[in-house]
Protein backbone atom coordinates (compact mmCIF):
# COMPACT_ATOMS: atom_id res chain seq x y z
CA UNK A 1 0.00 0.00 0.00
CA UNK A 2 2.86 2.34 0.84
CA UNK A 3 4.52 1.58 -2.51
CA UNK A 4 1.29 2.48 -4.31
CA UNK A 5 1.15 5.76 -2.38
CA UNK A 6 4.75 6.52 -3.41
CA UNK A 7 4.00 5.80 -7.08
CA UNK A 8 0.90 8.03 -7.05
CA UNK A 9 2.90 10.75 -5.29
CA UNK A 10 5.70 10.54 -7.87
CA UNK A 11 3.23 10.67 -10.77
CA UNK A 12 1.42 13.70 -9.32
CA UNK A 13 4.70 15.48 -8.62
CA UNK A 14 5.95 14.91 -12.17
CA UNK A 15 2.71 16.27 -13.60
CA UNK A 16 2.88 19.41 -11.42
CA UNK A 17 6.41 20.13 -12.70
CA UNK A 18 4.87 21.12 -16.05
CA UNK A 19 3.43 24.23 -14.43
CA UNK A 20 6.50 25.38 -12.51
CA UNK A 21 8.10 28.68 -13.63
CA UNK A 22 11.39 26.96 -14.58
CA UNK A 23 9.73 24.63 -17.09
CA UNK A 24 6.76 26.55 -18.45
CA UNK A 25 8.71 28.81 -20.88
CA UNK A 26 10.45 25.84 -22.53
CA UNK A 27 7.28 23.79 -22.92
CA UNK A 28 5.35 26.83 -24.13
CA UNK A 29 7.83 27.37 -26.96
CA UNK A 30 7.72 23.70 -27.98
CA UNK A 31 3.90 23.75 -27.93
CA UNK A 32 3.78 26.89 -30.05
CA UNK A 33 6.18 25.46 -32.63
CA UNK A 34 3.93 22.42 -32.99
CA UNK A 35 0.59 24.25 -32.80
CA UNK A 36 1.64 26.62 -35.57
CA UNK A 37 1.61 23.74 -38.03
CA UNK A 38 -1.51 21.90 -36.91
CA UNK A 39 -2.53 21.46 -40.56
CA UNK A 40 0.33 19.02 -41.16
CA UNK A 41 -0.10 15.26 -41.07
CA UNK A 42 -1.34 13.83 -37.78
CA UNK A 43 1.40 11.22 -37.94
CA UNK A 44 4.13 13.85 -37.84
CA UNK A 45 2.44 15.94 -35.14
CA UNK A 46 1.91 12.79 -33.07
CA UNK A 47 5.61 11.94 -33.47
CA UNK A 48 6.56 15.45 -32.28
CA UNK A 49 4.54 15.05 -29.07
CA UNK A 50 5.85 11.53 -28.46
CA UNK A 51 9.40 12.79 -29.04
CA UNK A 52 9.08 15.42 -26.30
CA UNK A 53 7.56 12.82 -23.95
CA UNK A 54 10.38 10.37 -24.74
CA UNK A 55 13.02 13.02 -24.00
CA UNK A 56 11.44 13.80 -20.63
CA UNK A 57 11.02 10.15 -19.57
CA UNK A 58 14.51 9.14 -20.75
CA UNK A 59 16.04 12.04 -18.80
CA UNK A 60 14.25 11.07 -15.59
CA UNK A 61 15.35 7.43 -15.96
CA UNK A 62 18.95 8.47 -16.67
CA UNK A 63 18.89 10.76 -13.64
CA UNK A 64 17.50 7.91 -11.52
CA UNK A 65 20.32 5.61 -12.67
CA UNK A 66 22.88 8.32 -11.82
CA UNK A 67 21.33 8.69 -8.36
CA UNK A 68 21.50 4.91 -7.81
CA UNK A 69 25.18 4.81 -8.82
CA UNK A 70 26.05 7.71 -6.50
CA UNK A 71 24.07 6.16 -3.65
CA UNK A 72 25.92 2.86 -4.17
CA UNK A 73 29.22 4.79 -3.97
CA UNK A 74 28.12 6.29 -0.65
CA UNK A 75 27.67 9.86 -1.89
CA UNK A 76 25.23 12.32 -0.32
CA UNK A 77 22.59 12.89 -2.98
CA UNK A 78 19.27 14.61 -3.41
CA UNK A 79 17.12 16.53 -5.87
CA UNK A 80 19.14 19.38 -7.35
CA UNK A 81 22.52 18.13 -6.08
CA UNK A 82 24.01 18.64 -9.55
CA UNK A 83 23.54 22.40 -9.11
CA UNK A 84 26.41 22.17 -6.63
CA UNK A 85 28.70 21.39 -9.60
CA UNK A 86 30.13 24.45 -11.44
CA UNK A 87 30.61 22.45 -14.67
CA UNK A 88 26.90 21.66 -14.82
CA UNK A 89 26.07 25.33 -14.21
CA UNK A 90 28.44 26.39 -16.99
CA UNK A 91 26.77 23.99 -19.42
CA UNK A 92 23.31 25.19 -18.37
CA UNK A 93 24.23 28.88 -18.67
CA UNK A 94 25.67 28.53 -22.18
CA UNK A 95 22.85 26.23 -23.28
CA UNK A 96 20.25 28.68 -21.95
CA UNK A 97 21.87 31.60 -23.78
CA UNK A 98 21.92 29.51 -26.95
CA UNK A 99 18.29 28.48 -26.53
CA UNK A 100 17.20 32.04 -25.67
CA UNK A 101 18.79 33.38 -28.85
CA UNK A 102 16.97 30.73 -30.87
CA UNK A 103 13.65 31.62 -29.24
CA UNK A 104 14.13 35.33 -29.97
CA UNK A 105 14.98 34.64 -33.62
CA UNK A 106 18.68 35.52 -33.40
CA UNK A 107 19.83 32.13 -34.64
CA UNK A 108 20.53 31.78 -38.36
CA UNK A 109 20.05 28.01 -38.37
CA UNK A 110 17.80 25.69 -36.39
CA UNK A 111 19.69 23.44 -34.00
CA UNK A 112 16.57 21.74 -32.63
CA UNK A 113 14.46 21.23 -35.77
CA UNK A 114 10.72 21.78 -35.54
CA UNK A 115 7.91 20.96 -37.88
CA UNK A 116 8.23 24.19 -39.86
CA UNK A 117 11.74 23.53 -41.13
CA UNK A 118 11.17 19.84 -41.68
CA UNK A 119 7.92 19.92 -43.62
CA UNK A 120 9.54 22.06 -46.28
CA UNK A 121 11.55 19.04 -47.42
CA UNK A 122 10.41 16.84 -50.32
CA UNK A 123 8.48 13.64 -49.69
CA UNK A 124 11.41 11.60 -51.00
CA UNK A 125 13.25 12.56 -47.83
CA UNK A 126 10.38 11.65 -45.53
CA UNK A 127 12.48 9.16 -43.59
CA UNK A 128 15.02 11.85 -42.70
CA UNK A 129 12.23 14.30 -41.90
CA UNK A 130 10.70 11.98 -39.33
CA UNK A 131 14.12 11.17 -37.92
CA UNK A 132 14.94 14.86 -37.41
CA UNK A 133 11.46 15.59 -36.08
CA UNK A 134 12.08 13.01 -33.38
CA UNK A 135 15.61 14.22 -32.60
CA UNK A 136 14.74 17.93 -32.33
CA UNK A 137 11.77 17.44 -30.04
CA UNK A 138 13.51 14.67 -28.06
CA UNK A 139 16.24 17.19 -27.21
CA UNK A 140 13.50 19.67 -26.30
CA UNK A 141 12.18 17.13 -23.79
CA UNK A 142 15.66 16.76 -22.29
CA UNK A 143 15.91 20.53 -21.89
CA UNK A 144 12.49 20.58 -20.22
CA UNK A 145 13.80 18.07 -17.66
CA UNK A 146 17.04 20.02 -17.09
CA UNK A 147 15.15 23.24 -16.45
CA UNK A 148 12.81 21.40 -14.07
CA UNK A 149 15.63 20.37 -11.73
CA UNK A 150 15.92 23.63 -9.76
CA UNK A 151 12.16 23.56 -9.17
CA UNK A 152 10.84 22.12 -5.93
CA UNK A 153 7.26 21.45 -6.88
CA UNK A 154 4.72 20.72 -4.15
CA UNK A 155 5.16 17.10 -2.94
CA UNK A 156 8.52 16.79 -4.75
CA UNK A 157 10.61 16.72 -1.58
CA UNK A 158 8.37 14.05 -0.07
CA UNK A 159 8.49 11.87 -3.20
CA UNK A 160 12.27 12.14 -3.59
CA UNK A 161 12.95 11.55 0.10
CA UNK A 162 10.68 8.49 0.26
CA UNK A 163 12.25 6.98 -2.85
CA UNK A 164 15.87 7.57 -1.77
CA UNK A 165 15.19 5.91 1.57
CA UNK A 166 14.18 2.73 -0.33
CA UNK A 167 16.05 0.22 -2.48
CA UNK A 168 17.55 0.77 -5.92
CA UNK A 169 14.58 -0.71 -7.79
CA UNK A 170 12.11 1.59 -6.01
CA UNK A 171 14.30 4.60 -6.82
CA UNK A 172 14.28 3.74 -10.53
CA UNK A 173 10.52 3.15 -10.56
CA UNK A 174 9.85 6.47 -8.81
CA UNK A 175 11.92 8.44 -11.33
CA UNK A 176 10.32 6.56 -14.23
CA UNK A 177 6.81 7.30 -12.93
CA UNK A 178 7.75 10.93 -12.25
CA UNK A 179 8.93 11.20 -15.87
CA UNK A 180 5.66 9.71 -17.12
CA UNK A 181 3.77 12.21 -14.95
CA UNK A 182 5.63 15.15 -16.46
CA UNK A 183 5.24 13.71 -19.97
CA UNK A 184 1.50 13.02 -19.52
CA UNK A 185 0.23 16.17 -21.33
CA UNK A 186 2.31 15.30 -24.40
CA UNK A 187 1.32 11.64 -24.31
CA UNK A 188 -2.34 12.68 -24.24
CA UNK A 189 -1.88 15.21 -27.04
CA UNK A 190 -0.18 12.55 -29.18
CA UNK A 191 -3.47 10.64 -28.94
CA UNK A 192 -5.86 13.59 -29.21
CA UNK A 193 -4.06 15.67 -31.84
CA UNK A 194 -7.21 17.72 -32.51
CA UNK A 195 -6.50 19.58 -29.27
CA UNK A 196 -4.20 21.82 -31.32
CA UNK A 197 -7.29 23.43 -32.83
CA UNK A 198 -7.99 25.24 -29.56
CA UNK A 199 -4.75 27.24 -29.93
CA UNK A 200 -5.09 30.79 -31.30
CA UNK A 201 -4.29 31.25 -34.95
CA UNK A 202 -0.66 32.12 -35.75
CA UNK A 203 0.10 35.82 -35.90
CA UNK A 204 2.33 38.61 -34.63
CA UNK A 205 1.37 37.71 -31.06
CA UNK A 206 3.56 34.59 -31.37
CA UNK A 207 6.65 36.67 -32.14
CA UNK A 208 5.91 38.93 -29.17
CA UNK A 209 5.35 35.93 -26.92
CA UNK A 210 8.63 34.35 -28.01
CA UNK A 211 10.53 37.56 -27.23
CA UNK A 212 8.96 37.69 -23.77
CA UNK A 213 9.92 34.07 -23.12
CA UNK A 214 13.43 34.65 -24.47
CA UNK A 215 13.84 37.64 -22.15
CA UNK A 216 12.65 35.53 -19.21
CA UNK A 217 15.26 32.90 -20.10
CA UNK A 218 17.96 35.57 -20.17
CA UNK A 219 16.92 36.58 -16.65
CA UNK A 220 17.38 32.94 -15.66
CA UNK A 221 20.92 33.11 -17.07
CA UNK A 222 21.75 36.02 -14.74
CA UNK A 223 20.39 34.04 -11.81
CA UNK A 224 22.55 31.02 -12.72
CA UNK A 225 25.63 33.23 -13.08
CA UNK A 226 24.92 34.48 -9.55
CA UNK A 227 24.78 30.86 -8.32
CA UNK A 228 28.04 30.16 -10.18
CA UNK A 229 29.61 33.15 -8.42
CA UNK A 230 28.55 31.64 -5.09
CA UNK A 231 30.13 28.29 -6.03
CA UNK A 232 33.33 29.21 -7.86
CA UNK A 233 34.04 32.89 -7.24
CA UNK A 234 33.79 36.19 -9.03
CA UNK A 235 36.47 35.42 -11.66
CA UNK A 236 34.59 32.41 -13.02
CA UNK A 237 31.32 34.35 -13.04
CA UNK A 238 32.89 37.26 -14.97
CA UNK A 239 34.54 34.98 -17.56
CA UNK A 240 31.27 33.12 -18.09
CA UNK A 241 29.41 36.41 -18.51
CA UNK A 242 31.90 37.42 -21.24
CA UNK A 243 31.53 34.05 -22.98
CA UNK A 244 27.74 34.30 -22.79
CA UNK A 245 27.96 37.73 -24.42
CA UNK A 246 30.19 36.37 -27.21
CA UNK A 247 27.71 33.54 -27.73
CA UNK A 248 24.98 36.12 -28.33
CA UNK A 249 27.15 38.23 -30.66
CA UNK A 250 28.13 35.29 -32.88
CA UNK A 251 24.51 34.94 -33.99
CA UNK A 252 25.03 38.07 -36.08
CA UNK A 253 27.33 36.11 -38.40
CA UNK A 254 25.90 34.47 -41.52
CA UNK A 255 28.38 31.69 -42.31
CA UNK A 256 27.27 28.54 -40.55
CA UNK A 257 30.69 26.88 -40.39
CA UNK A 258 32.26 29.90 -38.68
CA UNK A 259 29.30 30.08 -36.28
CA UNK A 260 29.68 26.40 -35.41
CA UNK A 261 33.44 26.76 -34.78
CA UNK A 262 32.85 29.76 -32.53
CA UNK A 263 30.16 27.89 -30.56
CA UNK A 264 32.46 24.89 -30.05
CA UNK A 265 35.31 27.21 -28.97
CA UNK A 266 33.09 29.05 -26.48
CA UNK A 267 31.86 25.83 -24.88
CA UNK A 268 35.42 24.44 -24.75
CA UNK A 269 36.80 27.56 -23.05
CA UNK A 270 33.79 27.63 -20.73
CA UNK A 271 34.47 24.15 -19.39
CA UNK A 272 38.16 24.94 -18.83
CA UNK A 273 37.48 28.04 -16.72
CA UNK A 274 36.90 26.36 -13.31
CA UNK A 275 40.20 24.50 -13.57
CA UNK A 276 42.11 27.79 -13.83
CA UNK A 277 40.10 30.36 -11.91
CA UNK A 278 37.83 28.58 -9.42
CA UNK A 279 38.14 29.88 -5.87
CA UNK A 280 37.27 28.17 -2.63
CA UNK A 281 34.09 29.95 -1.63
CA UNK A 282 32.60 30.09 1.80
CA UNK A 283 28.89 30.30 1.17
CA UNK A 284 27.39 33.31 2.90
CA UNK A 285 24.74 32.08 5.30
CA UNK A 286 22.67 35.27 5.08
CA UNK A 287 22.71 35.27 8.86
CA UNK A 288 21.80 38.15 11.12
CA UNK A 289 20.93 38.62 14.77
CA UNK A 290 18.04 36.15 14.32
CA UNK A 291 19.50 33.30 12.28
CA UNK A 292 22.57 31.30 13.26
CA UNK A 293 24.44 28.42 11.59
CA UNK A 294 23.05 24.90 11.90
CA UNK A 295 24.30 23.34 15.18
CA UNK A 296 22.80 19.86 15.31
CA UNK A 297 24.59 18.88 18.50
CA UNK A 298 22.89 21.68 20.48
CA UNK A 299 19.28 20.95 19.51
CA UNK A 300 18.56 18.50 22.33
CA UNK A 301 20.01 20.84 24.95
CA UNK A 302 17.95 23.77 23.69
CA UNK A 303 14.74 21.73 23.82
CA UNK A 304 15.48 20.58 27.39
CA UNK A 305 15.75 24.26 28.33
CA UNK A 306 12.26 25.02 26.95
CA UNK A 307 13.49 26.54 23.73
CA UNK A 308 11.73 26.25 20.38
CA UNK A 309 14.29 25.39 17.69
CA UNK A 310 13.42 26.37 14.11
CA UNK A 311 15.64 24.89 11.39
CA UNK A 312 15.45 25.69 7.69
CA UNK A 313 17.58 23.95 5.06
CA UNK A 314 17.71 25.72 1.71
CA UNK A 315 19.85 26.42 -1.37
CA UNK A 316 20.25 29.54 -3.48
CA UNK A 317 19.44 27.53 -6.64
CA UNK A 318 16.10 26.39 -5.16
CA UNK A 319 13.31 28.68 -6.39
CA UNK A 320 10.80 27.63 -3.71
CA UNK A 321 13.47 28.20 -1.03
CA UNK A 322 14.05 31.75 -2.28
CA UNK A 323 10.34 32.45 -2.36
CA UNK A 324 9.89 31.26 1.24
CA UNK A 325 12.94 33.21 2.41
CA UNK A 326 11.59 36.46 0.98
CA UNK A 327 7.89 35.99 1.70
CA UNK A 328 8.16 34.31 5.10
CA UNK A 329 11.47 33.93 6.93
CA UNK A 330 12.92 37.37 6.15
CA UNK A 331 9.63 39.23 6.59
CA UNK A 332 9.57 41.83 9.36
CA UNK A 333 6.73 40.15 11.24
CA UNK A 334 8.41 36.73 11.34
CA UNK A 335 11.85 38.16 12.17
CA UNK A 336 10.40 40.05 15.15
CA UNK A 337 8.83 36.86 16.53
CA UNK A 338 12.00 34.84 15.94
CA UNK A 339 13.85 37.37 18.13
CA UNK A 340 11.93 36.05 21.14
CA UNK A 341 14.15 34.70 23.91
CA UNK A 342 12.57 31.25 23.75
CA UNK A 343 13.18 30.74 20.00
CA UNK A 344 16.43 29.53 18.40
CA UNK A 345 16.50 29.92 14.62
CA UNK A 346 19.09 28.02 12.53
CA UNK A 347 19.87 27.87 8.81
CA UNK A 348 21.62 25.17 6.77
CA UNK A 349 22.77 26.15 3.27
CA UNK A 350 23.13 23.49 0.56
CA UNK A 351 24.06 25.80 -2.30
CA UNK A 352 27.46 24.13 -2.10
CA UNK A 353 28.03 20.54 -1.07
CA UNK A 354 27.92 20.56 2.73
CA UNK A 355 28.41 17.23 4.48
CA UNK A 356 27.11 18.45 7.84
CA UNK A 357 23.85 19.76 6.38
CA UNK A 358 23.46 16.76 4.03
CA UNK A 359 23.98 14.35 6.93
CA UNK A 360 21.30 16.20 8.90
CA UNK A 361 18.84 15.76 6.03
CA UNK A 362 19.82 12.13 5.61
CA UNK A 363 19.34 11.45 9.34
CA UNK A 364 15.73 12.60 8.87
CA UNK A 365 15.33 10.55 5.65
CA UNK A 366 15.10 13.73 3.57
CA UNK A 367 16.98 14.34 0.34
CA UNK A 368 15.52 17.52 -1.09
CA UNK A 369 15.21 21.20 -0.24
CA UNK A 370 13.47 23.13 1.08
CA UNK A 371 13.26 21.28 4.36
CA UNK A 372 11.93 22.80 7.57
CA UNK A 373 11.61 21.32 11.04
CA UNK A 374 10.62 22.67 14.47
CA UNK A 375 11.77 21.11 17.76
CA UNK A 376 10.23 21.85 21.14
CA UNK A 377 8.95 20.12 24.28
CA UNK A 378 5.75 19.47 22.30
CA UNK A 379 7.73 18.18 19.31
CA UNK A 380 10.84 16.49 20.79
CA UNK A 381 11.34 14.45 17.60
CA UNK A 382 10.61 17.43 15.42
CA UNK A 383 7.66 18.64 13.38
CA UNK A 384 8.57 18.56 9.68
CA UNK A 385 7.12 20.67 6.89
CA UNK A 386 8.18 21.82 3.42
CA UNK A 387 6.93 23.28 0.16
CA UNK A 388 5.57 26.76 -0.46
CA UNK A 389 4.70 28.49 2.82
CA UNK A 390 2.74 31.50 3.99
CA UNK A 391 3.46 33.68 7.02
CA UNK A 392 0.19 32.70 8.68
CA UNK A 393 0.90 28.96 8.39
CA UNK A 394 4.42 29.35 9.78
CA UNK A 395 3.34 31.60 12.66
CA UNK A 396 0.55 29.15 13.56
CA UNK A 397 3.16 26.36 13.73
CA UNK A 398 5.31 28.46 16.07
CA UNK A 399 2.34 29.07 18.35
CA UNK A 400 1.52 25.36 18.39
CA UNK A 401 5.15 24.48 19.22
CA UNK A 402 5.03 26.78 22.23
Amino acid sequence: MQDLYLILLAFTTGFILNFMPCVLPILSIKMLSIAKYSSNSKKQIRLAFLSIASGIITSFVAFGIAVIILKYLGKNIGWGFHFQNPYFLIFLILALVFFSCMVMGLCVFEVFPNIESLTKRTSSKSGKIYEKTFLGNFIGGIFAFIFATPCSAPLLGTAISLSLSRGYFQILIVFLVMGIGMALPFLLMSIFTNVLKIFPKPGKWMLTFKKIVGFALFLTVFWLIYILYKLAGIKVAIFLSILAGLLVLQFGLRKKLIKLLIIITIFTIGFSIPMRFAEKQEIEQNLNSVWRPLEIEKIENYVENDKVVVIIVYADWCIVCNFNNVAVFNSKEVVNILKSDNIIAMKGNLTQSNKKVSDFLKSNNKFAVPYYIIYSKKFPKGYEFSGILSKDVFLDLLKEAN
